[in-house]
């Protein structure tokens, strides 16, 4: 049986990643050189604030509290991409490819949520339709591979 309860705890888990990668996207952004990669991290930084708005909204319908304080996975996460940013002979590179391994594990915590049965109708299709479009910008960053390459 669906339950608030157990959908505002999923969303907000899924709350907190978000603001983990709107942080790391921004961040990203501001250490690669290559305007292209600049504009799809600006944009990917972008679209996960508003998904981070879109959830924190449906968690105050359904009467919970958001909880949007970062991770300290996130926060260690950013700090090896720093550091392998740091460390890296090609920064694009180094950035581009943490940012993709980014999408692939936030890809599976979505389906990880969606696998739930206790998720209320209204979360499970805003979580359904923020689980296509970071699939569907996996399959755009693999035009982007190649501008990491040189």
């Amino acid at each position: 049986m669906a339950t608030h309860e157990h959908t505002i705890d999923a969303l907000n888990e899924l709350l907190q990643k978000n603001v983990d990668a709107h942080r790391g996207y921004k961040k990203a952004g501001e250490d690669v050189e290559h305007t292209s990669l600049e504009a799809y991290l600006r944009d990917k930084s972008a679209q996960r604030q508003r998904f981070t708005n879109q959830i924190k909204g449906e968690i105050v319908s359904l009467g919970g509290e958001p909880n949007p304080e970062t991770t300290v996975k996130g926060s260690l996460h950013h700090a090896w991409m720093d550091l392998k940013s740091a460390l890296a002979s090609n920064t694009d590179k180094a950035v581009f490819e943490e940012c993709v391994r980014g999408e692939r594990a936030c890809l599976e915590d979505y389906e990880e949520k969606l696998s739930e049965q206790d998720l209320l109708p209204s979360a499970r299709s805003l979580l359904i339709n923020q689980r296509n479009q970071v699939a569907e910008d996996l399959e755009r960053a693999k035009t982007l591979e190649g501008l990491t390459s040189y």
